[in-house]
């Protein structure tokens, strides 16, 4: 496994990270196969440049569908899922995180999508039972439909010891925003401190490569991807301490007896396949005419053959 292939994985957990949109013009596949060719350092500023645009324009029509609607969110996140949502609307979404749906959610995206889906930092609820992670049964669904999990390194959604951690600090959070309700200066020093108090539980390579590993038995090699976030947490622990750590995921799996075309496939293969996938999907639907069908004939009957 060469150094090259693992850091092509990071370049596409990058674009999944930060590429919450696919607009047309944006091809990451493609920016992630000239990453490999033409050299990581203009594939990383191709990826960023082209990520940092389309968040920029999913961010603006986020705001401008809460304007829209009278209400403005109190958390970047609502902004920004409105805005995919708008451009989904629009018919200009290609590819979507799903790891932030409840799982009905989760199932019905998986369900009406046209592309694959994927989670682009989960791992197996079966072995750390927190709802970032992906149930069994929504796993058989996306390694039916094509779709990716990348694994995640982040503590609290690793081990068992991390999930009750977490599900500790979400209490913590509901205690002290219940306490200060309109304090958030507060309750941000508070929870902070918390944390310094309750440093996370350290991951290993191991504990990763069991969730590679129970992804694989449930939804099939095809449907693993690896998605550190390692800019989404203060720490990952003493082993996996930051992206140079990536090729001891892909020693704990050689040593498991994965093949060559499995760790390629884990490192990136699978994430490209995907990514085709969803852009031709994305080229097709940019054709199609909206759906005349309304509220009530999707709730009540079915719409006329015309639509």
């Amino acid at each position: 496994m060469s150094a090259t292939a693992i850091d092509s994985s990071y370049v596409a957990y990058l674009t999944f990270t930060f590429v919450l949109v696919v607009t047309p013009g944006s091809t990451t596949a493609v920016v992630v196969r000239n990453t490999l060719e033409g050299g990581r350092r203009a594939g990383y500023w191709t990826a960023l440049g082209a990520a940092a645009a389309n968040s920029c324009i999913a961010i603006a029509c986020g705001i401008g569908l809460s304007m829209l609607l009278g209400a403005w969110p109190q958390s970047l996140d609502v902004i920004h899922y409105a805005g995919a949502a708008f451009l989904a609307w629009l018919g200009a979404t290609s590819l979507y995180r799903a790891l932030r749906l409840p799982d009905g959610g989760i199932k019905l995206t998986i369900d009406v999508s046209d592309a694959p889906v994927v989670f682009s930092h989960s791992g197996a609820r079966a072995l750390a039972d927190v709802p970032r992670n992906v149930p069994d049964d929504v796993l058989e669904a996306v390694g039916r439909t094509g779709g990716v999990v990348m694994a995640t390194f982040v503590p609290w959604f690793v081990t068992n010891e991390g999930a009750e951690q977490s599900r500790a600090w979400w209490a913590e959070l509901h205690r002290l925003r219940e306490a200060h309700p309109d304090d958030r200066g507060t309750v941000t020093r508070e929870i902070e401190e918390w944390e310094r108090q309750h440093p996370p539980a350290s991951v290993a390579a191991a504990d990763v490569a069991d969730h590679i590993d129970h992804i694989r038995a449930i939804a099939g090699i095809e449907a693993i991807g690896v998605g550190g976030d390692y800019d989404g947490v203060p720490t990952m622990g003493d082993e996996l301490v930051d992206v140079s750590a990536y090729p001891l995921i892909f020693e704990e799996l050689r040593a498991r007896r994965y093949s060559d075309d499995d760790l390629r496939a884990v490192a990136g293969g699978n994430v490209l396949r995907l990514m085709r996938a969803t852009e031709a999907v994305a080229d097709r639907l940019r054709s199609r005419p909206p759906s005349t069908a309304t509220i009530g004939w999707l709730d009540e009957t079915p719409p006329p053959a015309s639509s």
